[in-house]
């Protein structure tokens, strides 16, 4: 069914989170009408949402049975990203609202920003370049570890577990890969396996899973008492993925050689910082020698920005 502009032109959209002006350029030239309002309160948005057809976000709070409740003309959820965790996302088809992310528009980020943290652990990129910040020059205690004929274990092989893989095909190592939900995407590079073996097989494990009750907590100390080798550990995904307590004892008795940290188990909400109330235990995470933590950046690039909008401006466009 192709739709006229005089269709659009009786359509609103919300923005509440930073995306970038691409989106509203698009959505306005087919006469949507256009509002952003990135300092929204939930109360507010509760108060005002009923007016309009579109919401658009990043992660600013949850859209749940609440929200959507008093949402009487939306048709059209779209998040810059790919998880979809802060939508109530059974509520929403009930009511005939569909969602959508942009899962695509950072995938190649998030792979080369997990191969970088690799790098540095392995390599000792962090903890030389301190020294010598210092006057250390010390060339014997920072000798790394050659990254080529390693094993590399993915559990998740969606969009962002794929482009890890894609992207580490140049480094001449062997790559095993879990989905609970997928079968059929082993190719020349990549073995797909068994979740046993690959937490028996890996010297590193990638998290690439979507956060729900399911994934949660999914690396704690169970996860690592299953390991076979002494392991680098992964996570460009979601905090509560890996239960921080669990992971520091699991360094200190030696199934975890190292961690790499993108997201964090006490992160506030909206991502934008971490729960004071664990600060003592944050605090020995962040500064632990063999964890390389950054604050949840791994899929943000300019490109991505930009690549966000675009992609969620075609699949709003496309599905009206």
């Amino acid at each position: 069914m192709h739709l006229t502009l005089n269709y659009f032109c009786t359509m609103k959209a919300l923005i509440i989170d930073d995306l970038h002006s691409s989106i509203v350029d698009r959505l306005e030239s087919q006469n949507i009408q256009v509002d952003i309002n990135t300092s929204i309160t939930r109360k507010d948005l509760i108060s005002s949402i009923s007016q309009y057809d579109i919401l658009l976000l990043r992660s600013k709070f949850q859209i749940d049975k609440e929200v959507l409740d008093v949402a009487a003309n939306l048709k059209v959820i779209a998040r810059a990203g790919a998880g979809m965790e802060k939508i109530d996302m059974d509520c929403a088809k009930r009511k005939g609202i569909v969602c959508l992310n942009s899962p695509e528009g950072n995938r190649v980020e998030v792979a080369e920003q997990a191969i970088g943290m690799l790098l540095n652990l392995m390599h000792k990129i962090r903890k030389s370049n301190e020294e010598v910040r210092k006057g250390k020059w010390d060339r014997n205690d920072n000798w790394g570890t050659t990254l080529a004929g390693k094993t590399i274990g993915i559990i998740g092989y969606g969009n962002m577990g794929s482009a890890f893989a894609s992207r580490l095909s140049g480094f001449d190592v062997n790559i095993l890969a879990y989905d609970k939900y997928k079968r059929g995407f082993g190719d020349a590079s990549v073995q797909e396996t068994s979740l046993e073996a690959l937490m028996s097989k890996s010297d590193i494990i990638s998290i690439h899973l979507p956060l729900s009750e399911e994934t949660n907590y999914y690396v704690d100390k169970t996860f690592f008492s299953h390991l076979k080798k002494k392991i680098i550990l992964l996570n460009t995904a979601r905090g509560k993925h890996v239960r921080l307590l669990d992971l520091l004892q699991a360094i200190e008795l030696g199934s975890v050689e190292a961690a790499a940290l993108d997201v964090l188990e006490f992160e506030n909400e909206n991502f934008e910082g971490t729960d004071s109330k664990n600060a003592n235990l944050m605090d020995e995470v962040i500064n632990h020698p063999r964890i390389l933590v950054t604050p949840h950046v791994a899929g943000w690039t300019h490109e991505a920005y930009f690549k966000h909008s675009t992609i969620l401006a075609d699949k709003i466009l496309d599905f009206l």
